[in-house]
């Protein structure tokens, strides 16, 4: 009996060192297929972006915030928004006061956009102003790109978002370009990497705070790094195109006046923008004739230039069979409608100058009507027509003056009696006559300094809205009255 418990002790014992390897064995085959099975787990597409809409979409709309009333500086009156609220026509900016107080108020135009804009929110402020909260877009997931395991609980999610914009928001540009954006996602919980494209801030897209930035060349802050140096590289960029293209019109003007035994010639050209569409030029014809052009090309601006020196070319083309003034105005008509631009003309005077007869013949096509002034009587040379470029054929009326010794010519384009003080009164034609009058004694160039300072001291406060472009022409050795036939 004995014996045979001490063989079955021995048989027990025998057992349980084989239970505890198997058991092992087991447990580790157990953990290497779970490990296995884990790592064979993938996040799904359709979880990845559930996972990323809730991230995108507990961020939030991006929402425009502004003030009327009485805005202090702090808050920022003439930052970008309000800046371009102001040009959209929504608010009206005045003037700051001495205590940096920025009066703001909203336009008919801009009551009636916040009224049928769903969501737009109006509270008063600590101030007494009115603040308003309009939202204008939320993140929109595009499509998610790939998905990269870390873990078998892990995984980096790449992904394209953008913009939605509702009404409000596609007034200002919102949406901008698709942008990516990438997530770490764990256990189902998404912790944004990226959640901001650069660029964008308060609803405004990249493109439309860039162009602001530029064209108003608006150093401000609130743009953000990213934003701020691309504003700057297009903006140093846009300087040098415009300062490449102000120096190849200002070489399209005559370097010097011409030098004439009976004629002294002076002139001068200021644009409203760094280029511009006025012009002017000195022809030489043979036999000691001169022509003598100004021009004003419709618009402003680059296009304007361009124009400009198209119709230079054209003009000089012409020159070498020495039309009269009433025959350029004619040939440079014909030439341009033969080069037809949508809505772009140019309104000329040619003035076609004898120096051996003392003999100007005179064709107008549009500009302002020129004053002649003799024995310090100022009066208007009924000379008009019409635009160039707009019709195939037209016909210009020439006038001949016999000029005698003192007599002044005085052309002018528009941007001269369109000069306006802040309140918006204009200097007006009375104004270049009464000039002209005075100055029976002055040389041309006095003729000219003295009108470009009238012009310039009388709309010191409001900014140039056209460009502004004199020639005068003075009949050398003093007085007398010429006999004008049409």
């Amino acid at each position: 009996m004995f014996e045979q418990e001490i063989e079955m002790e021995k048989k027990t014992s025998s057992i349980v060192p084989l239970l505890l390897i198997v058991s092992l064995i087991v447990a580790v085959v157990g953990v290497s297929i779970y490990f296995v099975i884990q790592s064979r787990k993938v996040l799904t597409t359709a979880e990845a972006n559930s996972v990323v809409t809730r991230i995108l979409d507990g961020q939030g709309p991006i929402t425009l915030h502004f003030q009327t009333g009485i805005v202090k500086a702090v808050d920022k009156p003439r930052d970008p928004h309000y800046r371009l609220l102001e040009k959209a026509g929504y608010v009206k900016i005045g003037k700051d006061s001495s205590d940096y107080k920025t009066p703001v108020s909203l336009t008919p135009k801009g009551e009636a956009l916040l009224a049928e804009l769903a969501g737009a929110k109006k509270s008063k402020n600590n101030n007494g102003n009115e603040e308003y909260a309009v939202p204008l877009a939320s993140r929109k997931l595009v499509e998610i790109n790939k998905v990269t395991m870390l873990t078998p609980s892990k995984a980096t999610v790449e992904y394209t978002w953008k913009w939605e914009t509702n009404k409000a928001g596609e007034m200002f540009d919102a949406a901008g370009p698709a942008v990516g954006g990438a997530v770490v996602v764990d256990e189902d919980h998404g912790e944004p990497v990226q959640p901001e494209p650069p660029g964008h801030r308060d609803g405004f897209g990249v493109a439309a705070l860039v162009e602001f930035a530029v064209a108003d060349q608006h150093d401000d802050p609130w743009l953000g790094p990213p934003l701020r140096a691309k504003a700057e590289r297009q903006e140093k960029r846009l300087e040098r195109d415009l300062a490449l293209a102000r120096e190849l019109q200002f070489r399209l003007l005559p370097p010097t006046a011409p030098k004439l035994a009976n004629l002294e010639v002076a002139a001068r050209s200021i644009s409203a923008r760094q280029i511009g569409g006025d012009f002017y030029d000195f022809l030489n014809y043979s036999t000691g004739r001169t022509a003598f052009v100004i021009g004003d090309v419709s618009g402003k601006g680059a296009p304007a230039a361009i124009y400009a020196a198209l119709v230079s070319g054209i003009l000089r083309s012409h020159a070498p069979m020495e039309p009269g003034a009433a025959e350029m105005l004619s040939a440079v008509n014909l030439s341009l409608g033969e080069r037809r631009i949508e809505a772009q003309f140019v309104s000329i005077i040619c003035a076609v100058w004898d120096d051996q007869r003392r003999t100007l013949l005179l064709a107008n096509s549009g500009l302002p009507r020129p004053v002649f002034c003799r024995n310090g009587k100022a009066q208007i040379i009924e000379a008009t027509g019409l635009p160039l470029g707009l019709f195939e054929e037209a016909d210009y009326d020439e006038f001949t003056f016999q000029a005698k010794p003192g007599d002044l010519f005085v052309f002018f384009s528009d941007g001269i009696l369109d000069a306006a003080t802040k309140s918006g009164e204009l200097f007006g034609r009375e104004r270049v006559e009464a000039i002209v009058a005075a100055s029976g004694q002055k040389s041309a160039q006095q003729v000219v300094d003295a009108i470009g300072k009238a012009v310039a001291d009388y709309s010191a406060a409001g900014d140039a809205f056209d460009d502004q472009t004199i020639v005068v022409l003075k009949v050398k050795d003093a007085n007398a009255k010429p006999d004008a036939k049409k």
